[in-house]
């Protein structure tokens, strides 16, 4: 009876293990501008000691945010990407929050680990206008201006010549142009 009563009270104070899959999820937010051409990814990674699946879903708005991919399985500390997509077309501006479901579970069923998940934090921040400049016009625009002030500029020059002189525009000489260098004179 001694032996049972130290057996039952020591039990009580070992403590007692329980393991849950881990996954992490980088960044902590996502703020989406629609329309953008930015693509919009967030990476899962499994900081726990066995394989696991994770799948990924939207709360609301799932008709307008779809996730690529949406169910994954992650070795041990690996990471892997999730690409957000959204299409709002025919929405009005404005602001739509939403959270995206991060949820792990073991792949193995014998193994006793308590499922784990994640919110993470999604707005969509819509605008109105569809076109952006980019890179590619802005370059467009200042080349195409710089061009026709060359040409506003040659002109000027050019009519300023033809009340004096008629001469050719090739052969202007900006700089020496009131008087010609001649070698001999006749």
């Amino acid at each position: 009876m001694k032996w049972f009563k130290f057996f039952l009270i020591s039990s009580l104070f070992l403590p007692i293990t329980c393991q849950a899959i881990g996954v992490s999820v980088e960044p902590a937010e996502l703020d989406i501008l629609y329309p953008s051409q930015e693509k919009y990814s967030f990476t899962v990674t499994n900081i726990s000691a066995e394989p696991i699946v994770v799948s990924t879903y939207v709360d609301a708005f799932q008709d307008n945010v779809s996730l690529q991919p949406n169910e994954i399985k992650l070795l041990p500390k690996e990471v892997t990407e999730v690409v957000v997509k959204a299409d709002f077309i025919g929405t009005p501006a404005g602001v739509k929050n939403t959270y995206i479901s991060i949820i792990s579970k073991a792949i193995d069923k014998r193994s006793f680990n308590a499922a784990s998940g994640i919110k993470l934090p999604l707005s969509v921040n819509i605008t109105e206008s569809t076109w952006r400049w980019s890179g590619e016009a802005v370059f467009v625009v200042v080349f195409l201006s710089l061009m026709v002030l060359i040409i506003l500029v040659q002109l000027i020059f050019l009519s300023f010549q033809a009340k004096k002189k008629k001469r050719h525009w090739r052969g202007t000489n900006f700089l020496l142009h009131k008087k010609k260098f001649r070698l001999f004179k006749r």
